[in-house]
């Protein structure tokens, strides 16, 4: 009788422990979404959203690579460098992977760089790969089997997406930098052509060019 008890007893301290306490469900807040996208954008770069604020390298991360650098040049390197050093192996590792969407994100964190170092040529030109890539619809795959590759493709042009606040670095610099239509074109297409024939970027330049003028004349 008294192992029944014990047994009994047993069996409601295991059912106490174990029972689920019902979580919630986060909230959708549909403010989130800040940007006025164009038709037929269907798409996330998986690092953040756009207009999101990217965090920093982690500072072990960022002071291993001021050391490699200062090592390697005799210098003391800007954070400006450090931060260009560790984007270019960023850019390595999403290419090898055929992360597009991440190694978009890339090429923006650059831009940004330039932008407030005052290069506003070098910058323009990262902000055009962005928009040229953003017109190829960039997916992160990851992967690198052919088969695969067929069912889901490493660019979607027609899921494109055109970030406002882009577009926007671009008409504030072609402004500063005394730029028409036609000079900021003849840029853009020598960038793109450049990338295309380098990522093997279905879209054409001049096509994508003809879809970014129409957003920047808004």
């Amino acid at each position: 009788m008294e192992l029944l008890f014990i047994l009994f007893f047993l069996a409601i301290l295991w059912f106490f422990f174990n029972k689920k306490t019902p979580t919630k469900k986060a909230e959708k807040n549909p403010s989130n979404n800040n940007s006025a996208p164009l038709p037929k954008i269907i798409i996330d770069y998986g690092k953040r959203k756009p207009g999101q604020r990217k965090q920093g390298p982690p500072v072990d991360t960022f002071e291993a690579e001021k050391e490699r650098l200062r090592q390697k040049f005799e210098t003391e390197p800007s954070d400006g460098d450090v931060k260009w050093s560790l984007l270019n192996k960023s850019i390595a590792m999403h290419v090898k992977e055929q992360q597009w969407g991440l190694y978009r994100n890339d090429l923006f964190d650059m831009a940004e760089i330039l932008r407030k170092e005052s290069k506003g040529l070098r910058a323009l030109d990262k902000y055009f790969e962005v928009c040229y890539l953003d017109l190829n619809g960039p997916n992160n795959i990851g992967i690198s089997d052919p088969d695969i590759l067929a069912e889901f493709p490493p660019f979607s042009p027609d899921n494109i997406f055109l970030a406002p606040f882009v577009t926007d670095r671009i008409k504030r610099l072609t402004k500063e930098l005394s730029l028409d239509f036609d000079k900021a074109k003849s840029r853009f297409i020598k960038v793109a052509s450049g990338m295309e024939k380098r990522l093997k970027l279905p879209v054409n330049s001049d096509i994508a060019w003809e879809q970014l003028r129409a957003e920047l004349q808004k």
